[in-house]
């Protein structure tokens, strides 16, 4: 699944124009209590939506009044008042602006409750959305383009990260900030959005980009929407039912019931719970274990036709300062010990590329 969303403006040669105005903004940058903010989409380096009444929102006291100002070499391009509603949100919306910058927005409720957020542009901003192949980013091994990233650096493209994190109820702040498009930040970034954004730059001279990553390799598309929205949907009104019921059950202490749900299924999988041999206990005997040299294919060490898992065991002696002190434990050439058995075993034995070491064979049924 890839997706990218407009939030507004013109559409370039060949891009469909879609509004995803609602995507980044149930966001508000988190501070203490009591204290005068602005919502976390916004910071230094952002782009804001250009040539519409763009809303810019956060959070005060409870029906204090809020001054937004939009400032551009020092002259005044745009004020506002508003005030907090009952929740302590408030929201104001501006004048269109043509794409430049850059500008300082600040708000504030007196002299010294003031926020302000400094090299801001107006252009396009854009939503990049999707699994692995939208997720994928410069670090994941990029090779077809990799120099364009390493090399080419865009003041003018400004990027958003905004960080994986798991929730059951929606959440209104995030940690991450704008950054001109650098080599370095692009190496972060959606790599499918780093050649977008290129390209809408090459397509449209003057317009600063700002492009938002919001990824999640392997998700569903229910997991974007609102419980609203599928609950709309016929064919999922019961689901939607049923996990409504069950965020209200693990935030009446579902989470600490799981945890022991999640024990009890672990201990009744573990085929050595009840096992008579126990390779893996530091108390296990293993004298009449063979000895095997590794690395070495299982076929040389076990048997020709051998099909199954193997366990390593491996003895190490440590001085006391040594036991008292960090450490590191590498593999390497030793001693080692095996005997095969035709006990089963969970995953997560020795792999065969150990050292030599006391190792037991588990073949496969």
């Amino acid at each position: 699944m890839t997706m990218f969303g407009s939030l507004g403006g013109r559409q370039g040669r060949g891009v469909k124009r879609i509004v995803l105005g609602a995507a980044v903004a149930a966001s508000v940058a988190g501070a203490n209590a009591g204290t005068l903010r602005m919502a976390s989409v916004f910071s230094d380096h952002a782009v804001l939506q250009r040539d519409g009444r763009t809303p810019i929102w956060g959070e005060a006291e409870p029906g204090q009044a809020v001054r937004v100002e939009i400032v551009r070499d020092g002259e005044s391009e745009f004020t506002s008042e508003t005030k907090a509603d009952a929740r302590g949100k408030w929201l104001v919306r501006t004048t269109p602006f043509a794409a430049g910058g850059p500008y300082e927005v600040a708000a504030w409720t007196s002299e010294e409750d003031r926020v302000a957020i400094t090299n801001v542009l107006f252009g396009d901003v854009w939503i990049c959305s999707g699994q692995s192949n939208m997720e994928m980013s410069y670090r994941w091994g990029l090779t077809n383009g990799k120099g364009d990233i390493e090399t080419n650096a865009y003041p003018e493209v400004r990027l958003l990260n905004v960080q994986n994190k798991t929730s059951i109820v929606p959440v209104e702040t995030f940690n991450g900030t704008w950054r001109p498009c650098t080599p370095e930040s692009a190496k972060d970034f959606s790599a499918c959005g780093y050649f977008f954004g290129a390209a809408l730059r090459r397509e449209l001279p003057g317009v600063p980009i700002g492009l938002v990553d919001v990824t999640w390799s392997g998700t569903y598309i229910q997991t974007w929407m609102s419980m609203d929205t599928l609950a709309a949907i016929e064919p999922l009104r019961e689901p939607v039912a049923e996990r409504r019921e069950a965020i209200r059950n693990w935030l009446a202490g579902g989470s600490e019931r799981h945890q022991a749900d999640v024990a009890a299924w672990e201990a009744k999988l573990d085929p050595f719970s009840e096992a008579e041999v126990k390779p893996h206990d530091a108390a296990f005997d293993d004298a009449a274990w063979s000895k095997v040299e590794l690395p070495q294919p299982f076929e040389k060490h076990v048997a020709p036709d051998f099909n199954g898992v193997v366990w390593y065991r491996l003895r190490v002696t440590l001085s006391a300062a040594q036991a008292g002190g960090a450490a590191v434990f590498k593999l390497d050439r030793s001693t080692s010990r095996t005997r095969p058995t035709s006990t089963a075993s969970r995953s997560g034995a020795c792999p065969c590329t150990a050292p030599r070491a006391a190792t037991r064979f588990l073949p496969g049924s």
